[in-house]
This record gives C-alpha cells, structure tokens and sequence, in this order.
C-alpha cells in the first residue's frame, strides 16, 4: 500500500513527515544564555530638624557584572564583565520644608495658604551617560553628510 506522502525524492519525503511543515530546520538563534550581578552598599541618613526642616542623605556603592558574551570562541561559557550599565557611585540629597507663616490662619483664607511646601532634590552619579532620543543632535547640526555637492543657488519644490 503507497501513502499518500511517498514520492520519488526523499527531501520532499522528510518534509512531509514532518509533524508540522512549515518548519523546515532549527537554528539556534538568540538563545537565553547568561547572567546578571548587581551588588551594592546604601546608605541613608535622615534627619527631622526643627520648625519642619526635613533633610534625607542617600549614598549606594555598586557594581553591575553581566556575563552575556563570549570574548573568545573557544571560551566553555560567557566571560564575567563590568555591565555598561555600571553606576559605581550615586549620592542623593533632598529636603523639605513645611513653610510655617499661615499656620495659625483659619477660614477661607487658612484653606488655600496653610501647608505650603518647598522641596528640593540633589541627585549625582558616576557611571554610563544618559543617551539622546532617536533623531536628536545637541549641536543642532545633522551628522550625516548631503548625499550630493552643493553649489551655488539652489531650489527646492516641495510636492
């Protein structure tokens, strides 16, 4: 008995035996191979003054370690590098002060002027630059050279 898959070439054979035949082979594209680290040291220091002066200190020491590459291809694994992420050191400073002028007032005028506030925060880090949007040059300047020579007087008609 001939199955309705049996033709004279094997390929075609195979493909058709197949479970599902759209996939004709597996590539080991992109495979989840890897780790991350992130170690750190924080440290805080709050303090509540007088006439609601509030002040908070904040410091982390870290390091980010990322093994997701290989540097050789005869490595057995990913090589252990610093993460291009890596912010050694971040230091932030904030305060508040809970503004005491109206704080006696009542009536209409107690609503809107009673419990101001002024906040303030300070934040400083070492570590990889915050990137441009898409498409943004500081300098205002396009990179990319005219794909032809300038000469002269020329017109442009816009459609």
């Amino acid at each position: 008995m001939l199955s309705r898959f049996s033709t004279s070439s094997s390929r075609v054979s195979r493909i058709a035996r197949r479970a599902v035949t759209a996939f004709t082979g597996v590539n080991e594209n992109n495979i989840p191979i890897g780790a991350a680290w992130y170690n750190s040291l924080q440290v805080r220091l709050k303090k509540r003054l007088t006439h609601g002066l509030n002040m908070l200190v904040s410091y982390t020491y870290s390091k980010t370690m990322e093994s997701v590459g290989f540097l050789n291809n005869q490595d057995p694994g990913p090589s252990r590098t610093l993460a291009a992420t890596d912010t050694p050191h971040r230091i932030v400073i904030s305060g508040n002060w809970a503004i005491p002028l109206f704080a006696h007032t009542h009536g209409i005028a107690g609503i809107f002027l009673k419990g101001w506030q002024v906040n303030g925060i300070f934040m400083r880090e070492v570590g990889f630059p915050l990137g441009a949007p898409g498409g943004f040059y500081s300098t205002g300047i396009d990179p990319n050279l005219p794909t032809r020579p300038r000469s002269g007087l020329s017109i442009r008609v816009r459609s």
